[in-house]
């Protein structure tokens, strides 16, 4: 599993190549949408299953995070 974490996000759009039959987002094991795009706005692990020509394959699992970002740090004068 690959961990992709993302900082300062909410929520991003994952995209798929395209030329595939169909498209099938997968949130952990569960199928969740269709198409080329898929919203992820929750941190889990997920996948894509594509179909083309009756044939089937299934990428390896991500698991993304999403973190906020640490406070903004301020440069003191030692004066």
């Amino acid at each position: 599993t690959k961990d992709t974490v993302f900082c300062g996000l909410t929520q991003f759009t994952a995209i798929a190549p395209v030329g595939y039959d169909k498209y099938q987002w997968i949130n952990g094991t569960t199928p969740d949408g269709t198409g080329e795009s898929y919203l992820i706005n929750a941190g889990g692990t997920y996948s894509l299953k594509v179909d083309s020509m009756g044939c089937s394959k299934t990428s390896d699992p991500v698991k993304v995070s999403f973190q906020s970002l640490p406070a903004t740090p301020v440069i003191a004068s030692l004066n």
